[in-house]
């Protein structure tokens, strides 16, 4: 057997190759072969195809009304008092709200001045992406608060702490995985059923994948120690290990023991995630633009790739404009849809974009009209945006009225009653829809319970119907007609 299948094989398991002896992994394999516990691990799994999940969460409260739900009007309350426009761009320039076939947008430009980059909201996201995309408008939240709104982005629900769809989703796929579920912050909550992965400097990362290589991003790289001599320093820490863990009796020092162990027998697993990691030797460089979001982006992929990651919360942060919005926002929103474009075509370029499923969320929007310092405050409404394998494109499901409300098609602003019908779309509806989707473990959907579409008026196939039949060929008798 190759040394690089037996390492994949260790990884798809969650273990090191020294966790057991080689003959408890290779026994009954024959002629080299795997043992039966290996071939557990390797072997396609039953059920559920493959699939990778990624929550990208724009952290502080984005402003729908730059995305997909742009306004050229200015805010009346009820009362008559006039707060002022909406939205400063499209008020002044309403030519600015284009339409990309069924979904809405502001058409902006965003230059970055350090890289000299320009991202357009048509040409670089909505044109190029709108068969893809289903929109979610007029999303009662139900929140202005921040924790309340993460909890209720990342796991559906705002009165309790349930895991996160991530965790559930990589409970549900890969339970015993080493990295099942990666995340980059915010709502990454467990509890306890998947360990949680985080990768904050892809470089220190690439260096302890193979810490004996001079250049380690580089698979031909000279090392320092021969084969003897990194056996022999290999053999001499797990020995240490294991004396330290004979040797402890407080739990909390036998707790703290076993997770040096699991790190010192990680190594197997992180590389096989640089053997699908697109050109390690040039990662995506700092300075360009949303190279921080690419990076995230790129490391899921290659992580789902190399069969060690299902789950993955990618991070974008700064959205929360109290002051100066236009300026700060602007820049955020061109960050994070730049990114977005980034991880589609990554996972394009890597032949995955089929097999993953991707929320791009916030906690909430930002108010429809300016504070006295030119900030916008928090906003109960909210937007999102899902894409991937099974989602039908080119749609959107909701919208507001000229308050920024989830309203009906009269206009008239649709309040959350549990009734099962004419509601706003909730977070909610949305998370009980997606484990119905991603085939969460149906355990886990009852041990942590969403309310169903009974109460919500929204049910699976509402945001997730069957693709339409692509057309046949002409019949014979009609083709001269």
């Amino acid at each position: 057997m190759q040394r690089r299948d037996f390492i994949k094989a260790c990884a798809a398991l969650g273990v090191s190759a020294s966790t057991f002896s080689a003959s408890e992994l290779l026994a009954g394999g024959g002629d080299g072969g795997l043992s039966p516990l290996l071939m557990d691990a390797v072997r396609e799994p039953m059920g559920p195809p493959r699939r990778l999940f990624i929550n990208v969460i724009a952290h502080g409260g984005w402003d729908s009304t730059m995305l997909t739900d742009p306004k050229a009007n200015e805010y009346i309350k009820d009362d008559g008092t006039n707060k002022g426009p909406i939205n400063n761009f499209t008020y002044q320039n309403p030519n600015m709200i284009k339409q990309a076939g069924n979904i809405v947008y502001p058409d902006y430009t965003y230059t970055d001045t350090n890289s000299g980059s320009v991202f357009n909201w048509k040409d670089d996201f909505f044109a190029k992406h709108r068969h893809r995309l289903l929109v979610l408008n007029g999303i009662s939240t139900g929140t202005g608060n921040h924790f309340t709104g993460i909890k209720n982005s990342g796991s559906g629900i705002k009165r309790q702490q349930h895991p996160s769809l991530g965790a559930l989703h990589a409970h549900s796929r890969m339970p015993a995985g080493a990295m099942s579920y990666i995340s980059y912050g915010k709502y990454d909550e467990t509890r306890k059923l998947v360990p949680l992965t985080r990768i904050n400097n892809e470089d220190i990362l690439f260096k302890a994948t193979r810490p004996n290589s001079i250049t380690p991003t580089y698979a031909g790289s000279d090392n320092y120690h021969g084969t003897g001599v990194l056996d022999f320093i290999r053999n001499a820490r797990q020995a240490r290990a294991q004396r330290l863990q004979a040797q402890a009796t407080l739990p909390k020092s036998m707790r703290n023991l076993e997770m040096l162990g699991a790190a010192q027998l990680s190594g197997p697993q992180l590389e096989v995630l640089l053997d699908h990691y697109p050109n390690p030797g040039q990662i995506i460089p700092y300075g360009t633009f949303s190279y921080a979001l690419k990076r995230q982006a790129r490391m899921a992929i290659a992580a789902y790739k190399a069969g060690l990651c299902t789950s993955a919360n990618l991070f974008l942060t700064g959205f929360d404009t109290h002051s100066d919005h236009d300026d700060n926002h602007l820049k955020k929103m061109a960050t994070l849809l730049a990114g977005v474009d980034f991880l589609i075509e990554e996972a394009l370029a890597q032949d995955v974009y089929d097999e993953m499923v991707v929320l791009v969320s916030s906690e909430f929007t930002r108010t429809p009209y300016y504070n006295a310092t030119n900030g916008k405050d928090h906003w109960t409404s909210n937007s999102a945006l899902l894409f991937g394998a099974g989602i039908v494109g080119n749609r959107v499901m909701g919208q507001t009225n000229e308050q920024l409300v989830g309203c009906d098609s009269s206009g008239d602003a649709l309040e959350y009653n549990g009734s099962g019908s004419n509601q706003p779309i909730t977070m909610e509806a949305v998370h009980y829809a997606l484990r119905q989707h991603l085939q969460v473990d149906h355990s886990l959907q009852t041990k942590f319970p969403l309310s169903d579409p009974g109460i919500t008026g929204y049910s699976r196939v509402d945001f997730f119907p069957s693709p339409p039949t692509p057309p046949g060929p002409i019949p014979v008798e009609r083709r001269d007609a």
